[in-house]
């Protein structure tokens, strides 16, 4: 099973496209910081390139913006890029949740525990 899960900040605003049979193509580059820093001012941070498809890709594109900590799943591929002679990891992402809203000005990541557990509902719910 080819599966990943990470978190990081959006690096620019995504871009949403259409194919001609209509799909939306939502795409975005993702950055990753690793645990540890070459030195205090220097963070060593990792590109992903993400893509999401659809329905979804259409509703997540008013929503990834630049700065915003995003949690993505899905399966990876790499490519590589002979004239450029580099290496690109690319995403198709199944699962995307918004962690930290880019505008957000406070330091209050989204929890778990932030939310009501889902028996903890009321049972009125009409579907």
């Amino acid at each position: 099973m080819n599966l990943i899960t990470i978190t990081g900040n959006v690096g620019k605003d995504s871009e949403l496209k259409h194919l001609q049979s209509g799909t939306a193509i939502l795409s975005f580059s993702l950055a990753v910081e690793r645990g540890y820093q070459k030195d205090k001012s220097n963070k060593v941070s990792d590109w992903f390139n993400v893509t999401i498809f659809g329905k979804f890709a259409e509703v997540m594109a008013n929503h990834i913006k630049k700065g915003t900590k995003v949690l993505v799943s899905g399966e990876m591929q790499l490519t590589y890029d002979k004239e450029k002679m580099k290496t690109y990891t690319n995403i198709n992402a199944d699962k995307v949740e918004i962690l930290k809203w880019a505008n957000d000005s406070s330091d209050k990541e989204i929890k778990e525990s932030d939310f009501a557990a889902v028996d903890e509902m009321d049972q009125d719910i009409p579907f």
